[in-house]
């Protein structure tokens, strides 16, 4: 069990719906000769051979509840290479722009946090079956560029018949419980004070935030989230009557402490309002208001 540095927490805070922190490589092989051969049972092989010296490829995250310490890494305790190592075929011809779609596809997906942060696809099918191809995806905070390319090495052989190696063991951690890691938090605490303020400062600014993102969730700035559409098309259905009175709020809901200070609205049906209007500041990632419009004949 080994906790994470303050650099790679900061990949994987960097994280949104729309920014990942893996990165990724490809890589292409000739298919006609041997290596083509039963390609993606070959690379599971591969890797189990070669995974107890590939410490980073077998180690996932485990959180401190509410946020109170870095994350730790343990060992897998339920290491699957199935779910790692997966296969997938380009439609023919196989061309580069049919691969280059089906790499933007795999990247644009998020890693399981939940398992060791790493993705390898074996691609068939390219330049008409006759090259195959691998794209691994590996978060940043899990591996770095240099390890990377030495991990690469280790899995890649220079000669069609390379010596044969000694394969590692390894053993699995056991999942630490909540109890457990609050205890080896406050153990951290009393040797370290000062990361005591500063964790539980953290930690008290990300219950704030996510206290302000209740319902809507997190949505960009660039395109508008499901809650303003909802409201929209609420607002369109409600100004095309022309004698009932009707409420329209968004089917999210803002926070409680925040509900009498969003937006409220009275307009008539020629669209000019008739009391005082109040706005509230947009937040960095999406509008939490409430408007309630009347409208008469």
């Amino acid at each position: 069990m080994k906790q994470l540095s303050g650099i790679d927490v900061t990949f994987l805070n960097m994280e949104t719906p729309t920014t990942f922190g893996h990165v990724a490589s490809l890589n292409l092989f000739d298919a006609t000769g041997p290596a083509g051969e039963n390609v993606l049972e070959t690379t599971k092989q591969n890797f189990l051979d070669r995974i107890g010296g590939l410490e980073p490829l077998r180690r996932r995250l485990v959180e401190v509840p509410l946020g109170l310490d870095l994350p730790y890494w343990i060992a897998d305790p339920n290491f699957d290479i199935d779910f790692h190592v997966r296969h997938h075929a380009v439609p023919p011809p196989g061309t580069p722009q049919q691969l280059s779609e089906v790499i933007s596809r795999i990247h644009a997906r998020p890693l399981d946090r939940s398992r060791p942060l790493w993705e390898l696809y074996v691609i068939e099918g390219v330049d008409e079956g006759r090259v195959f191809a691998t794209f691994t995806k590996v978060h940043h905070a899990a591996v770095d560029g240099a390890a990377g390319a030495i991990m690469l090495a280790a899995l890649l052989d220079i000669e069609p018949d390379p010596p044969p190696f000694d394969v590692q063991s390894w053993e699995p951690d056991q999942i630490p419980t909540d109890q457990a890691l609050l205890r080896r938090t406050m153990v951290e605490y009393i040797k370290r004070p000062e990361k005591a303020i500063r964790m539980t400062t953290r930690a008290i600014r990300e219950l704030a935030a996510a206290s302000r993102t209740v319902g809507c969730g997190r949505w960009p700035m660039s395109s508008p989230s499901p809650c303003q559409d909802r409201l929209a098309t609420s607002c369109a259905g409600a100004s095309a009557g022309s004698t009932t009175r009707s409420t329209i709020r968004p089917s999210c809901h803002p926070p409680l402490h925040h509900g009498r200070r969003g937006m409220r609205r009275s307009v008539r049906t020629d669209g000019s309002p008739t009391r005082r209007s109040h706005s509230m500041t947009p937040r960095r990632s999406a509008v939490r208001w409430a408007a309630r419009s009347t409208t008469s004949s």
